[in-house]
Protein backbone atom coordinates (compact mmCIF):
# COMPACT_ATOMS: atom_id res chain seq x y z
CA UNK A 1 0.00 0.00 0.00
CA UNK A 2 1.76 3.31 -0.89
CA UNK A 3 2.23 5.55 2.03
CA UNK A 4 3.59 8.75 0.10
CA UNK A 5 1.37 11.45 1.85
CA UNK A 6 2.88 13.72 -0.54
CA UNK A 7 2.10 12.10 -3.66
CA UNK A 8 -1.78 11.59 -2.13
CA UNK A 9 -2.08 15.57 -2.64
CA UNK A 10 0.00 15.86 -5.56
CA UNK A 11 -2.21 12.96 -7.24
CA UNK A 12 -5.51 14.98 -5.72
CA UNK A 13 -4.26 17.97 -7.25
CA UNK A 14 -3.93 16.08 -10.77
CA UNK A 15 -7.13 14.80 -10.18
CA UNK A 16 -8.30 18.70 -9.78
CA UNK A 17 -6.43 19.69 -12.95
CA UNK A 18 -8.21 17.29 -15.14
CA UNK A 19 -10.59 19.90 -16.13
CA UNK A 20 -8.24 22.52 -17.26
CA UNK A 21 -5.73 23.73 -20.29
CA UNK A 22 -4.08 27.23 -22.55
CA UNK A 23 -0.10 26.98 -23.26
CA UNK A 24 1.61 24.09 -24.01
CA UNK A 25 4.71 22.42 -21.83
CA UNK A 26 7.01 20.06 -23.55
CA UNK A 27 7.40 16.96 -21.22
CA UNK A 28 10.79 15.36 -20.56
CA UNK A 29 10.05 10.85 -21.60
CA UNK A 30 13.86 10.28 -20.73
CA UNK A 31 13.09 9.93 -17.14
CA UNK A 32 10.78 6.73 -17.80
CA UNK A 33 12.72 3.93 -16.85
CA UNK A 34 12.85 1.03 -19.20
CA UNK A 35 10.44 -1.54 -16.55
CA UNK A 36 8.11 1.64 -15.94
CA UNK A 37 4.34 0.15 -16.77
CA UNK A 38 2.53 3.80 -16.18
CA UNK A 39 2.92 7.21 -16.43
CA UNK A 40 0.43 10.17 -15.91
CA UNK A 41 0.98 13.56 -17.84
CA UNK A 42 -0.57 16.95 -16.80
CA UNK A 43 -0.16 20.73 -17.68
CA UNK A 44 -1.18 22.16 -14.41
CA UNK A 45 -0.27 26.37 -15.29
CA UNK A 46 -1.85 25.63 -18.59
CA UNK A 47 -5.21 24.46 -17.30
CA UNK A 48 -5.28 26.48 -14.46
CA UNK A 49 -4.86 29.96 -16.62
CA UNK A 50 -7.30 28.85 -19.02
CA UNK A 51 -9.92 31.44 -19.73
CA UNK A 52 -12.89 28.93 -19.80
CA UNK A 53 -12.32 28.31 -16.26
CA UNK A 54 -12.29 31.43 -15.38
CA UNK A 55 -14.95 30.99 -12.71
CA UNK A 56 -13.23 28.41 -10.47
CA UNK A 57 -11.83 29.12 -7.27
CA UNK A 58 -8.11 29.33 -8.58
CA UNK A 59 -6.89 31.92 -5.60
CA UNK A 60 -8.28 29.37 -2.67
CA UNK A 61 -6.74 26.12 -4.96
CA UNK A 62 -3.02 28.01 -5.17
CA UNK A 63 -3.38 29.23 -1.80
CA UNK A 64 -4.03 25.74 -0.32
CA UNK A 65 -1.16 24.60 -2.31
CA UNK A 66 1.19 27.28 -0.85
CA UNK A 67 0.01 26.09 2.44
CA UNK A 68 0.24 22.67 2.08
CA UNK A 69 3.12 22.05 -0.36
CA UNK A 70 4.70 25.03 -0.46
CA UNK A 71 4.19 25.80 -4.27
CA UNK A 72 1.63 27.54 -6.38
CA UNK A 73 0.18 24.83 -9.17
CA UNK A 74 0.29 28.05 -11.85
CA UNK A 75 4.09 27.52 -11.31
CA UNK A 76 4.15 23.92 -12.64
CA UNK A 77 3.87 23.61 -16.23
CA UNK A 78 3.84 20.22 -16.47
CA UNK A 79 3.94 17.17 -14.23
CA UNK A 80 5.01 13.36 -15.14
CA UNK A 81 4.51 10.76 -12.81
CA UNK A 82 6.24 7.21 -13.35
CA UNK A 83 5.32 3.91 -11.84
CA UNK A 84 7.21 0.14 -11.61
CA UNK A 85 6.64 -2.39 -10.83
CA UNK A 86 7.31 -2.99 -6.75
CA UNK A 87 10.44 -3.93 -5.73
CA UNK A 88 11.11 -7.49 -4.30
CA UNK A 89 10.94 -5.75 -0.78
CA UNK A 90 7.27 -4.17 -2.00
CA UNK A 91 8.58 -1.11 -1.90
CA UNK A 92 6.35 0.66 -4.22
CA UNK A 93 8.45 2.45 -7.12
CA UNK A 94 6.53 5.61 -8.33
CA UNK A 95 8.32 9.15 -9.18
CA UNK A 96 7.27 12.67 -10.32
CA UNK A 97 8.69 15.12 -12.08
CA UNK A 98 7.85 18.47 -11.84
CA UNK A 99 8.85 21.28 -14.11
CA UNK A 100 8.15 24.84 -12.85
CA UNK A 101 8.37 28.38 -15.07
CA UNK A 102 10.27 29.84 -12.56
CA UNK A 103 13.18 28.85 -10.43
CA UNK A 104 11.75 26.79 -7.82
CA UNK A 105 13.92 25.62 -4.78
CA UNK A 106 13.57 22.22 -2.69
CA UNK A 107 13.94 24.42 0.46
CA UNK A 108 11.22 25.91 -0.35
CA UNK A 109 9.20 22.72 -1.42
CA UNK A 110 6.85 21.13 1.16
CA UNK A 111 8.43 23.43 4.11
CA UNK A 112 5.96 20.58 6.30
CA UNK A 113 8.71 18.02 5.74
CA UNK A 114 10.96 19.63 8.32
CA UNK A 115 8.46 19.64 10.90
CA UNK A 116 7.50 16.46 10.62
CA UNK A 117 11.28 15.20 10.64
CA UNK A 118 10.33 13.38 7.32
CA UNK A 119 13.17 14.41 5.33
CA UNK A 120 17.03 15.25 5.94
CA UNK A 121 19.44 16.81 4.16
CA UNK A 122 22.22 14.24 2.44
CA UNK A 123 24.97 13.97 -0.20
CA UNK A 124 23.03 11.99 -3.11
CA UNK A 125 26.58 10.37 -4.22
CA UNK A 126 30.56 10.65 -3.03
CA UNK A 127 30.58 13.86 -5.27
CA UNK A 128 27.09 14.86 -5.78
CA UNK A 129 24.45 17.39 -4.86
CA UNK A 130 22.75 17.22 -1.74
CA UNK A 131 19.15 16.58 -1.33
CA UNK A 132 16.34 15.71 0.82
CA UNK A 133 16.42 11.76 1.77
CA UNK A 134 13.36 10.24 3.72
CA UNK A 135 13.75 8.93 6.40
CA UNK A 136 11.49 5.95 4.91
CA UNK A 137 11.51 4.01 1.71
CA UNK A 138 7.62 4.46 1.37
CA UNK A 139 7.96 8.75 1.61
CA UNK A 140 9.58 10.19 -1.52
CA UNK A 141 13.18 11.86 -1.67
CA UNK A 142 13.14 15.38 -3.28
CA UNK A 143 16.04 15.61 -5.77
CA UNK A 144 17.12 19.14 -7.65
CA UNK A 145 17.83 18.74 -11.03
CA UNK A 146 18.05 22.13 -12.05
CA UNK A 147 16.46 25.55 -11.22
CA UNK A 148 12.92 24.73 -12.34
CA UNK A 149 13.17 20.99 -12.37
CA UNK A 150 12.45 18.63 -9.13
CA UNK A 151 12.56 15.34 -8.90
CA UNK A 152 10.23 12.97 -5.65
CA UNK A 153 10.55 9.34 -5.82
CA UNK A 154 11.81 7.01 -3.03
CA UNK A 155 15.33 6.25 -3.09
CA UNK A 156 15.71 3.64 -5.36
CA UNK A 157 13.26 4.81 -7.61
CA UNK A 158 15.03 8.11 -7.90
CA UNK A 159 18.33 6.64 -9.19
CA UNK A 160 16.61 4.57 -11.86
CA UNK A 161 15.08 7.93 -12.90
CA UNK A 162 18.21 10.08 -12.54
CA UNK A 163 20.49 7.25 -14.65
CA UNK A 164 17.56 7.07 -16.89
CA UNK A 165 17.87 10.59 -17.83
CA UNK A 166 22.06 10.55 -18.13
CA UNK A 167 22.05 7.13 -19.96
CA UNK A 168 18.29 6.85 -22.12
CA UNK A 169 17.50 2.88 -22.63
CA UNK A 170 14.42 1.84 -24.75
CA UNK A 171 11.58 0.57 -23.26
CA UNK A 172 8.14 -0.25 -23.83
CA UNK A 173 6.05 2.56 -21.66
CA UNK A 174 8.63 5.14 -22.79
CA UNK A 175 7.95 4.22 -26.70
CA UNK A 176 4.33 4.12 -26.29
CA UNK A 177 4.36 7.40 -24.63
CA UNK A 178 6.63 9.29 -26.93
CA UNK A 179 4.50 7.97 -29.90
CA UNK A 180 1.37 9.14 -28.28
CA UNK A 181 1.51 12.37 -26.14
CA UNK A 182 -0.29 15.18 -27.10
CA UNK A 183 -1.76 18.37 -26.08
CA UNK A 184 -4.64 16.43 -23.82
CA UNK A 185 -4.89 18.10 -20.61
CA UNK A 186 -4.48 14.84 -18.46
CA UNK A 187 -2.98 11.79 -20.21
CA UNK A 188 -2.20 8.18 -18.45
CA UNK A 189 -0.62 5.65 -20.08
CA UNK A 190 0.17 1.66 -19.55
CA UNK A 191 2.30 -0.66 -20.82
CA UNK A 192 1.20 -3.91 -20.00
CA UNK A 193 3.85 -6.17 -20.81
CA UNK A 194 6.31 -5.19 -17.49
CA UNK A 195 3.53 -5.95 -15.43
CA UNK A 196 1.76 -8.85 -17.05
CA UNK A 197 2.73 -11.35 -14.96
CA UNK A 198 1.53 -9.65 -11.94
CA UNK A 199 -1.38 -8.13 -13.19
CA UNK A 200 -2.52 -11.94 -13.80
CA UNK A 201 -1.39 -13.35 -10.51
CA UNK A 202 -3.69 -10.91 -8.67
CA UNK A 203 -6.72 -11.04 -10.18
CA UNK A 204 -6.41 -14.42 -10.68
CA UNK A 205 -8.28 -15.36 -7.55
CA UNK A 206 -10.56 -12.58 -7.42
CA UNK A 207 -14.19 -14.03 -7.83
CA UNK A 208 -16.44 -11.89 -10.20
CA UNK A 209 -20.31 -12.13 -10.59
CA UNK A 210 -21.65 -14.61 -13.53
CA UNK A 211 -21.21 -13.23 -17.23
CA UNK A 212 -17.64 -11.51 -16.15
CA UNK A 213 -15.34 -14.48 -15.53
CA UNK A 214 -13.66 -13.15 -19.22
CA UNK A 215 -12.45 -10.35 -17.10
CA UNK A 216 -9.33 -12.55 -16.07
CA UNK A 217 -7.91 -13.07 -19.31
CA UNK A 218 -7.43 -9.44 -19.85
CA UNK A 219 -4.19 -9.18 -18.53
CA UNK A 220 -3.11 -11.38 -21.18
CA UNK A 221 -4.45 -10.08 -24.56
CA UNK A 222 -4.31 -6.54 -23.52
CA UNK A 223 -0.53 -4.57 -24.65
CA UNK A 224 -1.28 -0.97 -24.54
CA UNK A 225 -4.08 1.26 -22.90
CA UNK A 226 -3.74 5.10 -23.23
CA UNK A 227 -6.58 7.30 -22.24
CA UNK A 228 -6.87 11.22 -22.48
CA UNK A 229 -9.31 13.61 -21.57
CA UNK A 230 -9.71 17.48 -21.92
CA UNK A 231 -12.36 20.09 -21.52
CA UNK A 232 -10.96 23.40 -22.40
CA UNK A 233 -9.70 23.80 -26.25
CA UNK A 234 -11.95 20.54 -27.03
CA UNK A 235 -14.04 18.86 -24.50
CA UNK A 236 -13.54 15.03 -24.67
CA UNK A 237 -12.65 11.58 -22.97
CA UNK A 238 -10.65 9.24 -25.18
CA UNK A 239 -9.48 5.38 -24.34
CA UNK A 240 -7.42 3.14 -26.75
CA UNK A 241 -6.53 -0.58 -25.96
CA UNK A 242 -4.11 -2.16 -28.13
CA UNK A 243 -3.76 -6.18 -28.31
CA UNK A 244 -1.34 -8.38 -29.80
CA UNK A 245 -3.92 -9.21 -32.65
CA UNK A 246 -7.86 -8.81 -34.49
CA UNK A 247 -8.76 -11.90 -32.39
CA UNK A 248 -7.71 -10.95 -29.45
CA UNK A 249 -8.86 -7.30 -30.14
CA UNK A 250 -12.31 -8.66 -30.91
CA UNK A 251 -12.05 -11.03 -27.42
CA UNK A 252 -11.77 -8.08 -25.37
CA UNK A 253 -14.17 -5.93 -26.87
CA UNK A 254 -16.79 -8.61 -25.74
CA UNK A 255 -15.54 -8.34 -22.55
CA UNK A 256 -15.97 -4.47 -22.81
CA UNK A 257 -19.09 -5.03 -23.59
CA UNK A 258 -20.38 -7.55 -21.07
CA UNK A 259 -18.60 -4.83 -18.41
CA UNK A 260 -20.74 -2.12 -19.43
CA UNK A 261 -23.85 -3.99 -19.77
CA UNK A 262 -23.25 -5.29 -16.11
CA UNK A 263 -22.36 -1.50 -15.14
CA UNK A 264 -25.89 -0.65 -16.69
CA UNK A 265 -27.55 -3.80 -14.50
CA UNK A 266 -25.80 -2.67 -11.61
CA UNK A 267 -27.09 0.95 -11.78
CA UNK A 268 -30.92 -0.32 -12.97
CA UNK A 269 -30.91 -2.50 -9.56
CA UNK A 270 -30.43 0.44 -7.48
CA UNK A 271 -34.08 1.65 -8.67
CA UNK A 272 -36.25 0.29 -6.01
CA UNK A 273 -40.19 0.95 -5.50
CA UNK A 274 -40.02 0.11 -2.08
CA UNK A 275 -37.38 2.08 -0.53
CA UNK A 276 -38.07 3.95 1.89
CA UNK A 277 -36.65 7.78 1.14
CA UNK A 278 -38.12 9.50 -1.85
CA UNK A 279 -35.36 11.46 -2.78
CA UNK A 280 -33.05 8.42 -2.78
CA UNK A 281 -35.51 6.27 -5.57
CA UNK A 282 -35.31 9.88 -7.43
CA UNK A 283 -31.57 9.51 -7.29
CA UNK A 284 -31.39 5.86 -8.07
CA UNK A 285 -33.75 6.67 -11.13
CA UNK A 286 -31.15 9.66 -12.38
CA UNK A 287 -28.05 7.31 -12.05
CA UNK A 288 -29.68 4.82 -14.26
CA UNK A 289 -30.92 6.89 -16.77
CA UNK A 290 -26.66 8.57 -16.84
CA UNK A 291 -26.19 5.23 -16.51
CA UNK A 292 -27.36 4.18 -19.98
CA UNK A 293 -26.44 7.19 -21.76
CA UNK A 294 -22.62 6.75 -20.78
CA UNK A 295 -22.67 2.89 -21.89
CA UNK A 296 -24.30 3.75 -25.46
CA UNK A 297 -21.96 6.92 -25.44
CA UNK A 298 -18.98 4.65 -24.76
CA UNK A 299 -19.18 1.11 -26.39
CA UNK A 300 -15.81 0.45 -27.86
CA UNK A 301 -15.05 0.57 -31.59
CA UNK A 302 -12.84 -1.50 -32.95
CA UNK A 303 -10.32 -1.29 -36.07
CA UNK A 304 -8.03 -3.93 -36.21
CA UNK A 305 -6.45 -4.72 -32.98
CA UNK A 306 -7.29 -1.48 -31.46
CA UNK A 307 -10.23 -0.47 -29.83
CA UNK A 308 -11.31 3.05 -28.87
CA UNK A 309 -14.00 4.38 -26.71
CA UNK A 310 -14.29 8.27 -27.12
CA UNK A 311 -16.29 10.87 -27.08
CA UNK A 312 -13.92 13.34 -29.41
CA UNK A 313 -16.24 15.55 -31.80
CA UNK A 314 -19.30 14.37 -29.43
CA UNK A 315 -18.37 17.80 -26.99
CA UNK A 316 -21.76 18.61 -26.08
CA UNK A 317 -21.94 14.85 -25.17
CA UNK A 318 -18.93 15.08 -23.23
CA UNK A 319 -19.96 17.95 -21.26
CA UNK A 320 -23.44 16.53 -20.65
CA UNK A 321 -21.56 13.14 -19.37
CA UNK A 322 -18.82 15.76 -16.91
CA UNK A 323 -22.33 17.83 -15.46
CA UNK A 324 -24.45 14.42 -15.02
CA UNK A 325 -20.84 12.34 -13.23
CA UNK A 326 -20.85 15.69 -11.25
CA UNK A 327 -24.20 16.00 -10.08
CA UNK A 328 -24.12 12.09 -9.30
CA UNK A 329 -21.31 13.47 -7.07
CA UNK A 330 -23.12 15.74 -5.14
CA UNK A 331 -26.48 14.52 -5.34
CA UNK A 332 -25.82 11.69 -2.84
CA UNK A 333 -24.00 14.25 -0.47
CA UNK A 334 -27.37 16.12 -0.49
CA UNK A 335 -28.97 12.91 0.09
CA UNK A 336 -26.56 11.64 3.12
CA UNK A 337 -27.18 15.34 4.54
CA UNK A 338 -30.64 14.65 4.78
CA UNK A 339 -30.39 11.06 6.29
CA UNK A 340 -27.86 12.75 8.89
CA UNK A 341 -30.25 14.91 9.62
CA UNK A 342 -33.18 12.44 10.43
CA UNK A 343 -30.36 10.14 11.88
CA UNK A 344 -29.63 13.27 14.78
CA UNK A 345 -33.79 13.82 15.32
CA UNK A 346 -33.92 10.37 15.40
CA UNK A 347 -31.29 10.27 18.05
CA UNK A 348 -32.90 12.95 20.30
CA UNK A 349 -35.93 11.42 20.28
CA UNK A 350 -34.46 8.02 22.08
CA UNK A 351 -32.51 10.25 24.41
CA UNK A 352 -35.73 12.16 25.33
CA UNK A 353 -36.93 8.53 25.65
CA UNK A 354 -34.81 6.87 27.95
CA UNK A 355 -34.66 10.74 30.00
CA UNK A 356 -38.43 9.99 30.49
CA UNK A 357 -37.70 6.35 31.60
CA UNK A 358 -35.11 8.02 34.16
CA UNK A 359 -37.88 10.40 35.68
CA UNK A 360 -40.16 7.35 35.91
CA UNK A 361 -38.07 5.48 37.73
CA UNK A 362 -36.73 8.57 40.00
CA UNK A 363 -40.70 8.68 40.93
CA UNK A 364 -41.45 4.49 41.25
CA UNK A 365 -37.94 3.93 42.31
CA UNK A 366 -38.68 1.08 39.07
CA UNK A 367 -39.15 1.09 35.31
CA UNK A 368 -42.46 0.84 34.15
CA UNK A 369 -43.27 -2.78 33.09
CA UNK A 370 -43.64 -3.61 29.42
CA UNK A 371 -46.48 -4.53 29.44
CA UNK A 372 -49.27 -3.00 31.94
CA UNK A 373 -51.93 -6.37 32.85
CA UNK A 374 -55.62 -5.97 34.75
CA UNK A 375 -56.07 -8.67 37.79
CA UNK A 376 -56.60 -11.82 35.28
CA UNK A 377 -53.16 -11.10 33.63
CA UNK A 378 -54.57 -9.61 30.32
CA UNK A 379 -52.43 -7.57 28.53
CA UNK A 380 -54.18 -4.11 28.23
CA UNK A 381 -51.18 -1.02 27.28
CA UNK A 382 -48.00 -0.70 26.45
CA UNK A 383 -44.97 1.18 28.86
CA UNK A 384 -45.26 3.77 26.01
CA UNK A 385 -48.44 4.74 27.72
CA UNK A 386 -47.11 4.54 31.20
CA UNK A 387 -44.33 7.30 30.63
CA UNK A 388 -46.51 10.06 28.99
CA UNK A 389 -46.65 12.56 32.25
CA UNK A 390 -42.55 12.24 32.31
CA UNK A 391 -42.96 13.24 28.40
CA UNK A 392 -45.29 16.31 29.19
CA UNK A 393 -48.28 14.46 27.81
CA UNK A 394 -50.16 14.23 31.01
CA UNK A 395 -53.23 15.81 29.55
CA UNK A 396 -53.05 12.64 26.90
CA UNK A 397 -52.28 10.10 29.87
CA UNK A 398 -55.19 11.25 31.74
CA UNK A 399 -57.66 9.96 28.62
CA UNK A 400 -56.81 6.66 28.81
CA UNK A 401 -58.57 4.11 30.54
CA UNK A 402 -55.65 2.33 32.05
CA UNK A 403 -57.96 -0.95 33.32
CA UNK A 404 -59.15 -1.35 29.52
CA UNK A 405 -57.15 -3.07 26.78
CA UNK A 406 -55.45 -0.33 23.74
CA UNK A 407 -57.87 -1.54 21.58
CA UNK A 408 -61.12 -1.19 23.17
CA UNK A 409 -63.40 1.04 22.00
CA UNK A 410 -62.28 4.31 23.99
CA UNK A 411 -58.64 3.34 23.89
CA UNK A 412 -58.02 2.83 20.15
CA UNK A 413 -59.15 6.42 19.29
CA UNK A 414 -55.95 7.58 21.19
CA UNK A 415 -53.91 5.92 18.71
CA UNK A 416 -54.10 8.79 16.52
CA UNK A 417 -52.83 11.04 18.94
CA UNK A 418 -49.30 9.71 19.39
CA UNK A 419 -47.12 12.28 20.67
CA UNK A 420 -43.67 13.07 17.41
CA UNK A 421 -41.11 11.95 20.03
CA UNK A 422 -41.95 8.25 19.46
CA UNK A 423 -42.29 8.74 15.47
CA UNK A 424 -38.70 8.28 13.89
CA UNK A 425 -37.91 11.31 11.55
CA UNK A 426 -38.59 9.96 7.93
CA UNK A 427 -40.45 6.87 9.00
CA UNK A 428 -43.31 5.88 6.25
CA UNK A 429 -45.42 4.00 8.70
CA UNK A 430 -48.94 4.24 8.95
CA UNK A 431 -50.12 6.92 11.63
CA UNK A 432 -49.60 5.98 14.97
CA UNK A 433 -47.23 3.62 14.35
CA UNK A 434 -43.74 3.81 16.34
CA UNK A 435 -40.14 2.89 15.61
CA UNK A 436 -39.06 3.12 19.09
CA UNK A 437 -39.08 -0.23 21.02
CA UNK A 438 -37.44 -2.18 24.44
CA UNK A 439 -35.86 -5.41 23.14
CA UNK A 440 -37.46 -8.91 24.24
CA UNK A 441 -36.19 -11.92 24.82
CA UNK A 442 -35.48 -14.30 27.69
CA UNK A 443 -32.54 -12.48 29.92
CA UNK A 444 -33.11 -8.96 29.11
CA UNK A 445 -34.71 -6.09 31.28
CA UNK A 446 -38.15 -5.45 29.93
CA UNK A 447 -39.93 -8.56 31.11
CA UNK A 448 -43.63 -9.06 31.17
CA UNK A 449 -44.16 -9.47 34.81
CA UNK A 450 -40.72 -7.48 36.43
CA UNK A 451 -40.45 -4.07 36.51
CA UNK A 452 -36.49 -3.70 37.21
CA UNK A 453 -34.62 -1.25 38.99
CA UNK A 454 -31.30 0.25 38.12
CA UNK A 455 -29.52 -1.18 40.89
CA UNK A 456 -30.36 -4.59 38.80
CA UNK A 457 -28.95 -3.91 35.96
CA UNK A 458 -25.71 -5.28 37.28
CA UNK A 459 -23.66 -5.20 33.63
CA UNK A 460 -24.08 -1.65 34.10
CA UNK A 461 -25.81 1.27 32.48
CA UNK A 462 -23.11 2.15 30.10
CA UNK A 463 -23.21 -1.60 28.79
CA UNK A 464 -26.89 -2.21 28.52
CA UNK A 465 -29.01 -1.44 25.64
CA UNK A 466 -32.52 0.30 26.79
CA UNK A 467 -33.95 1.46 23.28
CA UNK A 468 -33.93 -0.07 19.77
CA UNK A 469 -34.50 2.00 16.47
CA UNK A 470 -36.60 -0.56 14.37
CA UNK A 471 -37.80 -0.31 10.52
CA UNK A 472 -40.77 0.74 9.38
CA UNK A 473 -41.81 -2.69 8.66
CA UNK A 474 -41.06 -3.93 11.82
CA UNK A 475 -43.26 -0.67 13.57
CA UNK A 476 -45.84 -1.59 16.11
CA UNK A 477 -48.92 0.70 17.48
CA UNK A 478 -47.83 2.78 20.24
CA UNK A 479 -49.93 1.98 22.54
CA UNK A 480 -50.04 -1.90 22.20
CA UNK A 481 -48.16 -3.73 24.59
CA UNK A 482 -46.16 -4.79 21.56
CA UNK A 483 -42.26 -4.71 21.23
CA UNK A 484 -39.14 -6.23 19.01
CA UNK A 485 -38.80 -9.86 20.16
CA UNK A 486 -34.88 -10.63 20.22
CA UNK A 487 -34.09 -13.63 17.72
CA UNK A 488 -31.06 -15.23 20.02
CA UNK A 489 -29.77 -16.86 17.42
CA UNK A 490 -29.57 -13.86 15.13
CA UNK A 491 -30.14 -11.10 17.47
CA UNK A 492 -29.89 -8.60 14.52
CA UNK A 493 -32.30 -10.14 12.31
CA UNK A 494 -34.87 -7.47 11.25
CA UNK A 495 -33.16 -4.06 13.31
CA UNK A 496 -31.64 -2.88 9.87
CA UNK A 497 -33.21 -0.86 7.60
CA UNK A 498 -33.06 -1.15 3.56
CA UNK A 499 -30.15 0.94 2.17
CA UNK A 500 -28.95 1.16 5.37
CA UNK A 501 -25.17 -0.15 7.13
CA UNK A 502 -26.63 0.15 10.87
CA UNK A 503 -29.37 1.29 13.55
CA UNK A 504 -29.27 3.71 16.79
CA UNK A 505 -30.39 2.44 20.03
CA UNK A 506 -29.76 4.27 23.52
CA UNK A 507 -28.39 2.55 26.49
CA UNK A 508 -29.54 3.02 29.90
CA UNK A 509 -26.99 5.52 30.54
CA UNK A 510 -28.69 7.84 28.32
CA UNK A 511 -25.97 7.94 25.65
CA UNK A 512 -27.14 7.05 22.20
CA UNK A 513 -24.65 4.51 19.78
CA UNK A 514 -25.23 3.78 16.04
CA UNK A 515 -24.76 0.08 15.49
CA UNK A 516 -23.04 -1.23 12.49
CA UNK A 517 -24.06 -4.15 11.62
CA UNK A 518 -20.73 -5.29 9.40
CA UNK A 519 -18.63 -4.47 12.80
CA UNK A 520 -20.87 -5.86 15.51
CA UNK A 521 -20.90 -9.91 16.18
CA UNK A 522 -23.53 -11.63 17.24
CA UNK A 523 -22.05 -12.80 20.74
CA UNK A 524 -21.22 -8.43 20.93
CA UNK A 525 -24.86 -7.43 20.71
CA UNK A 526 -26.25 -10.42 23.01
CA UNK A 527 -23.72 -8.73 25.79
CA UNK A 528 -25.67 -5.31 25.07
CA UNK A 529 -28.93 -7.00 25.15
CA UNK A 530 -28.90 -8.26 28.64
CA UNK A 531 -28.25 -6.78 31.66
CA UNK A 532 -26.87 -9.23 34.46
CA UNK A 533 -24.60 -11.52 32.22
CA UNK A 534 -21.22 -10.54 34.11
CA UNK A 535 -19.82 -9.14 30.60
CA UNK A 536 -17.65 -6.04 29.98
CA UNK A 537 -18.35 -4.30 26.23
CA UNK A 538 -16.35 -2.07 24.77
CA UNK A 539 -17.92 -0.13 21.98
Amino acid sequence: MYRFSQFKVISALMGIVLFQQTLFAEVDTQFITPDSSAAVVVYPQKVLTDKHLQMLPMEVLSAMSVQMLGIDPVHLDSVLLVAAPPAASGVPRVGVVASFNEPTSIDDLLPVLDEQGSTKKAPFSENGPSYRQAQSPYFPSFYQLDEKTILAANDEMLRDMLAQKQNPKSGPLANFVNNSLDKSDLQVFVAVEPIRDLASFMISPLTFPPGLAPVKTLPSQIDTISMKASITDSTYFEAKITTADEASAQEVQATLNQVLTFYQKMADAQFDENQYDSTQKALATYQSRLSSFVVETLKPKREGNVLTLSTKGKEQLTQQILIGYTMALVMPAVAQSSMAAQRISSTNNLRQLILTLHNYHDTYIRMPSQTMRDKDGKPLLSWRVHILPFLEQSDLYNQFHLDEPWDSEHNIKLIGLMPKTFRRPGSKAAPGMTNYQVPLAKGLPFQEHERLKFSNITDGLSNTIAILEVPDEKAVTWTKPDDFQIDLDNPLKGLVRKNQNGFTVVLFDGSARRIITETMTKEKFIKLLTHAGGEVVDF
